[in-house]
């Protein structure tokens, strides 16, 4: 298998495969072998139809396309791992030849990660700002914690100002409750 890569953008890259012949016509006997093992012809058993009848019946070019629709995925993932490629989305097919008998090629066009070049981040100086904050505001804040996250004690002395307290109303109409007047 012969790969060439060529950059379009930071982040696109086309991926040009060429694949041996031996590895195409393996492709479309597989292909010929599931399909025979799949489709309904009198007189034979399933994956016992020769592959001329198998041919004669569905075509020729049916065949090239389910070759084509298996093998190709393998084809591609071959060439990116052959040359280190770091795809991040699925790529976009282009098939020049695949026939038999001849070597197969086809194009890949595909996302990849782009590459970022980090700047010496050792000598950046950030400018931290100065705050100020007083004794008042320091103390406002931490009351307001101690408020939101106070738990409430039940108690028996008389309430004061700054005490919780959980009320009852209970509302009747000549001794018969009113729930609409309750809460």
């Amino acid at each position: 298998m012969k790969t060439t890569v060529e950059r379009i953008d930071d982040t696109t890259v086309k991926l040009t495969v060429t694949v041996e012949a031996s590895r195409v016509q393996d492709a479309i006997d597989a292909a010929a072998r599931e399909l025979s093992g799949s489709i309904k012809v009198p007189g034979f058993r399933p994956g016992r139809v020769p592959r001329r009848v198998l041919e004669s019946r569905i075509g020729k070019h049916a065949l090239l396309d389910e070759a084509v629709r298996d093998a190709l995925p393998d084809f591609y993932s071959e060439a990116v791992a052959a040359e280190e490629l770091p795809v991040v989305a699925a790529p976009e097919f282009e098939v020049q030849t695949f026939e038999e008998g001849q070597d197969a090629a086809f194009t890949a066009t595909v996302e990849i990660r782009p590459t970022v070049a980090v700047p010496d981040y050792a000598s950046l100086q950030i400018p931290h700002p100065e705050w100020e904050v007083t004794d008042q505001e320091l103390d406002s804040q931490l009351d307001e914690l101690r408020e939101r996250f106070a738990e409430l004690e039940t108690i028996s002395r008389p309430l004061k100002l700054g005490d919780y307290a959980v009320v009852t109303v209970t509302g009747d109409h000549h001794g018969t409750r009113v729930d609409a007047a309750s809460a």
